[in-house]
């Protein structure tokens, strides 16, 4: 199909069927874009052809602006304004799966490709899908491509502009997505894929958390069971690894790397269990006191992410197996930490009764001295209230 012409005074666009076969443009758009912005979907006027829309070979269907009749050569939007009365505007034909069919004038068409390849190596995945959509117009139909049996793929005839890219294969995880910009010229993009589940030679089958306290004040357990899947025989290393909330990535925890010491065969298990240092990650300011030394809870729980990392070493000839398991621990404030806050907060409401009381006493002692020792009895009480206070807020200090 080609878009042979605009009319901006009459106010249509011709459509000429240049192949030698009948084509039928049910639900194909046509659009108005200033100065070529495809694929930003902000068009100004989408017109979408009705039902039975056929151009039979060598002809020419002309898509009037205004009102009228339908016939076999001409179809009407039915619009009550202008829409290509702008020297920039850009006419864009739209198949029913979304690709660019034509253009008017004739924009230069774009190709993006590559391999896909198994993580870690430069061997093809033959059959793998590629899916390319507009990063501007998400809710469009994508594109997708099969892998040669080299692992190689290609897209053609894409208009200038940014594509959204993902590869996928059954047998691998899903690549993350990534933007290709075409706008100036072609572009190529390869991807690595990592065996999935189905292929993994060794994996994390569980992770338990060891609470011990009063042990896990100074630190805290984590046990996990590995577990070889494959056929082969293979030594493990591994570590702990964590991220706090505002880390862009994870770190080694400090002392916890380990090593299998022997290796393990088809279906045999390692257990191993991490002692990681408490390394501050249970001291946060959980709660706030206001300026008569009431306190307050604020954030009573923290969410720390963590990850085991491992590798599976066969042969020192032959690249390990490497993976990683994430997992989530929630820190408390515990029971006994809130509750030494609400004690807390009685004495210091004691306090205050008693320094109002002790208050009302010395004026009496001017008034009437043989009241002065209410006065010392009351200053008595505040002191031992601030201990028993001291004491409490210990507690919620504590780790």
């Amino acid at each position: 199909m080609k878009i042979r012409k605009i009319d901006r005074v009459k106010e249509f666009v011709e459509i000429e069927n240049n192949s030698d076969k009948t084509v039928d443009i049910s639900n194909w758009k046509l659009l108005d874009a200033e100065k070529f912005k495809h694929p930003n979907p902000k068009y100004r006027h989408i017109f979408v052809f009705p039902k039975g829309t056929i151009v039979k070979p060598g002809k020419v269907l002309r898509v009037f602006t205004y009102s009228g009749t339908n016939t076999s050569s001409d179809i009407y939007q039915n619009r009550k304004a202008p829409i290509w009365n702008n020297k920039d505007d850009i006419a864009i034909l739209l198949d029913n799966n979304g690709n660019p069919a034509a253009t008017y004038p004739s924009q230069p068409l774009r190709t993006i490709s590559g391999y896909v390849y198994k993580a870690g190596t430069e061997k093809g995945i033959s059959g793998a899908a590629v899916s390319a959509s507009l990063s501007a117009n998400p809710n469009a139909p994508a594109r997708s491509e099969k892998t040669d049996s080299n692992g190689f793929y290609l897209f053609t005839n894409l208009m200038p502009g940014k594509y959204t890219l993902v590869a996928s294969k059954e047998g691998f995880v899903t690549s993350d997505t990534t933007t290709v910009d075409v706008t100036k010229g072609d572009a190529s993009q390869n991807f690595y894929l990592t065996p999935s589940s189905k292929e993994i030679k060794v994996s994390v089958e569980k992770i338990e958390i060891i609470l011990d306290p009063p042990e896990w004040n100074k630190h805290h357990q984590v046990k996990v069971t590995f577990k070889n899947k494959s056929e082969d025989i293979y030594y493990f290393e591994t570590m702990l690894k964590r991220k706090w909330p505002n880390d862009d990535g994870y770190s080694e925890v400090s002392g916890t790397q380990q090593s299998s010491k022997k290796t393990y065969g088809k279906n045999s298990t390692w257990e191993i269990t991490f002692t990681a240092p408490k390394d501050g990650w249970m001291d946060w300011n959980w709660y706030s006191k206001n300026s008569l030394g009431y306190a307050k809870e604020e954030i009573i729980s923290k969410k720390i992410q963590n990850q085991i990392w491992f590798k599976a070493i066969r042969d020192e000839d032959e690249p390990p197996f490497e993976g990683t398991k994430e997992f989530e621990v929630v820190v408390k404030v515990s029971k006994d930490k809130r509750d030494a806050l609400k004690k807390y907060n009685e004495y210091i409401n004691d306090i205050w009764l008693a320094t109002a009381a002790g208050a009302g006493a010395a004026i009496g002692v001017i008034l009437f001295p043989l009241l002065a020792i209410a006065v010392v009895a009351d200053g008595a009480v505040i002191a031992l209230l601030k201990i028993k206070a001291d004491e409490e807020e210990k507690k919620m200090k504590d780790p």
